[in-house]
Parts: C-alpha cells; sequence; structure tokens
C-alpha cells in the first residue's frame, strides 16, 4: 500500500504559516530555497524584482499550497510513518531545480519590463509640477551670483503646476500595469503547485 504525504510551500517552518509573513520578515525566493537545502551556482542572483513577486504574489497566494508529494510504502495494516525533512528534502530537490530554472529564465523577462514600468513611472511622477526662479538685472556683473546683488531691479519667482490629470492618470496607467505584470509572473509559478 503507499500513502501520499503533501509538503506545503510553509511546512519547512522558514515562514510563520500566515500569506503576509514573507514580506513582515523580509524573506526572499533565495531564502525559501535555501531553506529546503537547495544549492546554487556560485554566480547565483535574482533580480530585485523577484523579490517583490516572492513576497507581494507568490508567498500570499500559494504558502498553504502543496508544491510536491512524497509516497511511502507500507504494509496495509501498519500506520505509515510520516516521512522526515530530509526525506522531503531529498525528494523536492528536482522540484525546487524546475523552479530555480524558471525563476533564472522569467526574471529576464519580467524583470526588463518591470524596470521600464517603472522608470516611466518615475518620469510621470516628475512632471507632476515644477517651479523656478527668473532673476533680472539692470547692472553689470563682475561676476558672482545675482541673487546676493543689492542692484537687482526685478526679481520674481514662479510657481507653474500643470494639470496634474493627465499625468496623474498615466502614473495609475503605469501602477496598474505593473500590477498586471506581477500577477502574470506569478500566474505562472501556478504550474507548480499541485493542490
Amino acid at each position: 500500500m503507499i500513502t501520499r504525504f503533501y509538503f506545503a510551500m510553509s511546512d519547512n517552518d522558514m515562514l510563520s504559516k500566515h500569506p503576509y509573513s514573507a514580506k513582515t520578515l523580509n524573506k526572499t525566493f533565495k531564502n525559501w530555497l535555501t531553506s529546503w537545502h537547495y544549492e546554487f551556482p556560485s554566480n547565483f542572483s535574482f533580480k530585485p524584482e523577484v523579490d517583490s513577486l516572492f513576497q507581494d504574489y507568490i508567498w500570499p497566494r500559494f504558502y498553504n499550497q502543496a508544491f510536491f508529494y512524497f509516497d511511502v510504502e507500507h504494509d496495509p495494516w501498519i500506520e505509515p510513518e510520516e516521512p522526515k525533512f530530509v526525506d522531503y528534502v531529498a525528494a523536492s530537490y528536482d522540484k525546487l531545480g524546475c523552479i530555480y530554472s524558471w525563476l533564472i529564465e522569467s526574471q529576464e523577462r519580467y524583470g526588463k519590463l518591470i524596470e521600464l514600468y517603472k522608470a516611466e513611472e518615475n518620469k510621470w511622477l516628475e512632471k507632476l509640477g515644477s517651479e523656478s526662479t527668473t532673476l533680472f538685472n539692470d547692472t553689470p556683473q563682475s561676476g558672482g551670483s545675482v541673487t546676493t546683488s543689492d542692484y537687482i531691479t526685478n526679481a520674481t519667482t514662479v510657481n507653474t503646476t500643470a494639470d496634474v490629470g493627465t499625468p496623474m492618470a498615466r502614473v495609475k496607467e503605469v501602477r496598474d500595469n505593473l500590477e498586471s505584470l506581477y500577477n502574470s509572473w506569478a500566474n505562472e509559478f501556478r504550474k507548480f503547485i499541485i493542490m
């Protein structure tokens, strides 16, 4: 007889079994993979967007979902013994390798798009308003700052603000697109969840 034991993402006790524990404890995908004793190549690195993906999208959705299972063969009249953590680690190694490969491949696609959206968001945030000072000095200057001259005849400060409706709408659009991009990326992770 075979009894199947399922293991959830949060069953290794790295994080509490709470949907926002990854964010509050500042845990990353690398922390999670390492907690399963997964060994990385020496030149291993994830883009910073992968941490946001893990903390804000993957962990809250899938922390209590099974991502692999372990079959225990036993006699039908004997209660099966639950596998030890080392058994789970060995059994999960192939699955973790697939997750690692997916992260390396997908971070290139999604990471670059997220960087571009963040740059676009910053560009639109800068357009929300501006301030300028205009100084006129009718006397010749031999050097130094115009603002310290006692002979300035006309100094005005002009504050200009554009209609922020359009830039704010663009900022919202960019943020919505970023959210959608992260959601699409997290939905790709669903293929590793078995229940």
